[in-house]
């Protein structure tokens, strides 16, 4: 379905990668990653069948077999949206009215100089009950992150 307003050359991704309905709202929206050669990420209001928002990763060339995961997570009134993979974290908020993205973080960061982050190979992630996000590597890493998306 391409959204109203766009334009269909602007929408090659033949598949979604990865989905996740917001936590507050799951009957309203949900967020879609879109997979080669677009690679960006849609926030819907699935309930009208409408697109309210659209951005772009700029994911290149990723390694074959490589998994990307969206999710979605909802403390008081701000709505995040993190995307994971391999050399790839993205960490956004949905703006007020559900129009938009602001990119707020392109890399997992630490909060202290003496926590060190070993792998850019993100395989998965998770939200616990606390709004803290958990991101999982390749080798074997553990990274607990607070709501900001900093370790």
């Amino acid at each position: 379905m391409i959204p109203e307003n766009h334009n269909e050359a602007d929408y090659r991704a033949k598949e979604f990668v990865s989905a996740a309905f917001c936590p507050k709202e799951p009957s309203r929206y949900l967020v879609t990653l879109a997979g080669e050669p677009d690679w960006c990420v849609h926030l819907w209001q699935h309930d009208m069948f409408k697109c309210l928002a659209r951005v772009d990763l700029a994911i290149q060339d990723p390694m074959e077999g490589s998994y990307f995961q969206i999710s979605e997570c909802n403390v008081s009134t701000e709505s995040t949206v993190v995307v994971t993979g391999p050399q790839c974290f993205r960490y956004f908020r949905v703006n007020e009215g559900h129009n938009g993205f602001k990119i707020c973080h392109e890399e997992l960061k630490a909060k202290e100089a003496s926590v060190k982050i070993l792998s850019d190979h993100y395989t998965c992630h998770a939200w616990d009950q606390a709004s803290k996000l958990v991101v999982c590597t390749e080798k074997g890493e553990i990274m607990v992150c607070d709501y900001d998306g900093y370790v």
